[in-house]
């Protein structure tokens, strides 16, 4: 039978079998795109149209395709039917299952024509190849905004809306994307899966890795288009830009400062909380910011990594080398805003920016008192305690403040000249003292004929033998 007596019904269904077999071309006429299949053609239209007949009866989401709502689903059932046979690890997706078994395979068998970079996904050649092409067709709804990936987009929208669909199992906190997720359990497992073909060193997160290999590299892939200077990590590069813009993204809900880095926020955050997340595994210190504890910890190994190319002084804190560099250059780049004084130190300049706004930050916990700066609350609490840190070497007496000693050195002028103990090199007004003051070092040759107590000095005998004497001995 051929096709001129098939029947309206059998004639459709020889239709559809050329269609099946390339006779056929289905174009699309939003872009022109050609299809072997109309039902591939009919799901491709709707990311024109946005149509999304597909939703889920658990959550109401809606999918522009049958399948990916099924995909969808085993998130709320945890179905997970694609086992990796190399290490039995189960997947929702048989995507995702395909692009895992070749990370066991090494197979990427996605070559980019542009660069010849090869895939395990198509999904990361596409996203890929818009590098070159520039291509951003996933926009947001809400501010226009277009991205290379629909990840980027979906995980973008979650900014608008504030959904955190990913939650820790461990903690119960929320993300907005799964790479988040999955990088935030690690700190849970202590899981560190990707390692440094150089030194073998560990990273949880992929990101961290890559701007790791670069300090072994010397690779600065970022370039800031104000001044040119280049950075390893994008992040850096990022909040370097706002040093030109004065954008500051980043506020605090306590107190409504703002900051160019959302690290900056969230050490500053701490300040209200009191939260010292941080802990020193010497002594168990705790700390509001990792910083400072990779700093304290230096204090216990006595590593000093960061070295003056000037004069070759080496320092525990990155932030002690550019300070002491500046002795060297005389640069001094803070500037009062009132004044106009200059400062090598920016601490230097908020010490002095206090004499200006009359601010007294630090109290006294004994009496109350003021004080602009932290030294001189130090210097005032030695009052109450009675603590007398500084020393004369000529004469031994002690002050609880630098001036204090300073003063009554003055007492001592000349006091170069003056006859010293060998020993100890303590100096005294006459010769016989230091003879007499020696004996203090060799022994007590004088001793009482009453009880036998040795004294060094005579005068010392003689005040024992008066109490043997008032006693009536």
């Amino acid at each position: 039978m051929d096709q001129s007596e098939c029947s309206a019904k059998e004639a459709a269904l020889c239709d559809k079998k050329i269609t099946r077999t390339g006779g056929k071309k289905f174009r699309c006429s939003h872009c022109g795109k050609e299809f072997s299949q109309k039902g591939s053609m009919a799901e491709h239209v709707r990311i024109h149209t946005g149509e999304k007949p597909f939703g889920c009866s658990v959550c109401s989401k809606s999918f522009s395709q049958k399948g990916s709502l099924q995909a969808h689903m085993r998130m709320h059932t945890g179905e997970k039917p694609f086992k990796c046979s190399h290490c039995g690890k189960e997947f929702a997706q048989k995507g995702t299952m395909l692009g895992h078994v070749r990370r066991h395979t090494g197979e990427k068998p996605f070559s980019c024509s542009f660069c010849g970079q090869t895939f395990r996904q198509k999904g990361s050649l596409l996203s890929h190849v818009r590098k070159h092409t520039g291509e951003k067709p996933f926009s947001c709804s809400f501010c226009g905004q277009t991205f290379r990936q629909k990840g980027s987009l979906l995980s973008h929208v979650r900014k608008h809306t504030g959904e955190k669909p990913f939650s820790c199992s461990f903690c119960g906190q929320t993300f907005r994307q799964k790479g988040s997720l999955l990088s935030h359990v690690r700190k849970h497992t202590g899981e560190k899966p990707f390692s440094c073909s150089f030194c073998g060193q560990t990273f949880r997160q992929k990101g961290s890795l890559l701007s790791h290999v670069r300090k072994h590299t010397g690779e600065k892939p970022f370039s800031c288009s104000f001044c040119g200077q280049t950075f390893r990590q994008k992040g850096s590069l990022l909040s370097h830009v706002r040093k030109h813009t004065g954008e500051k993204p980043f506020s605090c809900s306590f107190c409504g400062q703002t900051f160019r880095q959302k690290g900056s926020l969230l050490s500053h955050v701490r300040k209200h909380t009191g939260e010292k997340p941080f802990s020193c595994s010497f002594c168990g210190q705790t700390f509001r910011q990792k910083g400072s504890l990779l700093s304290h910890v230096r204090k216990h190994t006595g590593e000093k990594p960061f070295s003056c190319s000037f004069c070759g002084q080496t320092f525990r804190q990155k932030g002690s080398l550019l300070s002491h560099v500046r002795k060297h250059t005389g640069e001094k780049p803070f500037s009062c805003s009132t004044c106009g004084r200059i400062f090598s130190q920016r601490q230097h300049l908020v010490s002095h920016v206090r004499t200006h706004t009359g601010e007294k930050p630090y109290g006294c916990s004994t009496c109350g008192k003021r004080f602009a700066q932290k030294p001189h609350l130090a210097t005032h609490a030695r009052t109450h305690t009675g603590e007398k840190l500084f020393g004369c070497s000529v004469c031994g007496k002690s002050f609880s403040q630098k001036g204090g000693l300073r003063s009554h050195m003055g007492k001592h002028a000349g006091a170069e000249k003056l006859p010293r103990c060998s020993l100890c090199g303590k100096a005294f007004s006459q010769m016989a003292q230091v003879v007499a003051h020696m004996s203090a070092h060799t022994g007590r040759p004088l001793s009482c004929p009453l009880c036998g107590e040795s004294y060094a000095h005579k005068g010392s005998l003689m005040e024992h033998m008066r109490k043997h004497n008032a006693g009536g001995q």
